[in-house]
């Protein structure tokens, strides 16, 4: 599967429209484009990043690792700042 800078940037803004209340899961971004693999990928890149905090589980019927997403970290906001615009 080939990085989608597009579902990066996506998911950075979700998290950022989320309240800090709900911690937000794959299936928070799952949509008719993305499916939970390649958002559960992409959450681990942004892991490996250092640009989210996450807590990663699994159930043992999932098919896909399923992360509580934290919160945005302050290098995450800086890329997120640099890719806002759909344009970049």
């Amino acid at each position: 599967m080939k990085r989608n800078l597009d579902l990066i940037r996506n998911i950075l803004l979700t998290i950022e429209e989320s309240e800090t209340n709900n911690p937000l899961s794959v299936q928070s971004f799952v949509n008719d484009e993305y499916d939970e693999h390649a958002i559960s990928l992409h959450i681990k890149l942004l892991l490996d990043c250092g640009y989210i905090e996450a807590s990663p589980f699994r159930y043992i019927s999932m098919q896909y690792d399923d992360f509580r997403i934290l919160r945005i970290t302050s290098s995450g906001y800086d890329y997120l700042d640099s890719v806002r615009d759909d344009t970049v």
